[in-house]
């Protein structure tokens, strides 16, 4: 569930980034105001309070802890930050038209702005959920740089179809086939333990399955 709410969650404010820039840019090119006439004063009455309150808001979930990793946490948090940026727009384009009435393309350049924000800011967010969804391996780990690392491992031979994949945002997994030199099936099995060992301590992978392919003396 958590995968699906941050993919739809990314995939809404994304459109709303798109819709704004589509606007914005038409306005512009059109001279007109993306929202029509603006009262400079009413902008800024309603900006100040908002953003000291979404900044308060944005320093609350600052400390809940997990926040990087978890997906959905990770969204609100990226979500108010960009409230405090936009909310931060309207306040310079609200000054602006304070200093220089009638300049509406001041209304439509901070329209571009939110857009621009929207869109950075919930890009990255849409791109991992895609990623758990399609169980791609994420893209903060090299399936290379682990299979090497495994190699590494005392009694390993080799690393071979190794598979990665996020389950959700907290929980990596993954596959492989070891090639291990000849040891009885006790070895085998330190082998496995220092392997798992290996992958989660340097890559953050908790749940490891390794097969084991090569005889084995009794």
């Amino acid at each position: 569930f958590e995968v699906f709410a941050g993919l739809l969650n990314a995939a809404l404010v994304l459109g709303t980034g798109a819709v704004f820039g589509y606007e914005a840019l038409s306005s512009l090119r059109l001279g007109g105001s993306f929202a029509g006439p603006v009262d400079a004063v009413w902008l800024l009455v309603a900006a100040i309070p908002t953003l000291a309150l979404r900044g308060l808001s944005l320093s609350i979930l600052g400390r809940i802890p997990g926040r990087v990793r978890d997906l959905n946490l990770r969204g609100v948090v990226v979500h108010m930050a960009s409230d405090v940026a936009i909310t931060g727009a309207l306040l310079v384009a609200g000054v602006t038209l304070l200093v220089r009435p009638g300049g509406a393309w001041v209304d439509d350049l901070a329209a571009l702005a939110i857009a621009g924000i929207l869109v950075f800011e919930s890009l990255p967010l849409f791109r991992e959920g895609w990623d758990v969804l399609t169980e791609r391996t994420p893209r903060r780990l090299s399936v290379d740089a682990v299979s090497n690392a495994a190699r590494t491992v005392s009694g390993v031979i080799d690393v071979h179809d190794v598979h990665i994949w996020a389950v959700c945002s907290t929980l990596v997994c993954m596959t492989a086939h070891v090639d291990v030199e000849e040891m009885p099936m006790k070895e085998c099995m330190d082998v496995i333990h220092r392997l798992r060992q290996k992958v989660e301590t340097e890559f953050g992978i908790l749940h490891a399955t390794f097969e084991i392919e090569a005889p084995t003396s009794s």
